[in-house]
């Protein structure tokens, strides 16, 4: 569990958390903690930036579900395509 700020100097005024430190947050609020308490117990100062973190995150990964309907889609198109060789074969169409 995060306990500690990793905070990352830098040279604009901007905070900056190291990587382990925010997937460790966003891990927290994804496990069920409500994302204010974890901004209090980390310390973090908005709430906002929390679900920041938590909705790039998950604009990096692709859901299972978004994986298995493109591959649904891919295989029908191959069914039809296979249907329409088949078809051209059977009756001399080339």
């Amino acid at each position: 569990m995060a306990q500690k700020k990793a905070v990352l100097k830098s040279k604009d005024t901007h905070r900056r958390y190291a990587d382990e430190f925010t997937e460790e947050a966003v891990q927290m609020v994804l496990d069920g903690h409500t994302a204010p308490s974890v901004v209090e117990r980390l310390g973090l100062p908005y709430v906002n930036m929390l679900y920041r973190w938590k909705q790039g995150r998950e604009d990096h990964f692709v859901t299972a579900q978004d994986f298995n309907t493109e591959r649904i889609r891919f295989l029908n198109f191959r069914v039809v395509w296979l249907q329409i060789l088949v078809f051209n074969f059977k009756y001399g169409r080339t």
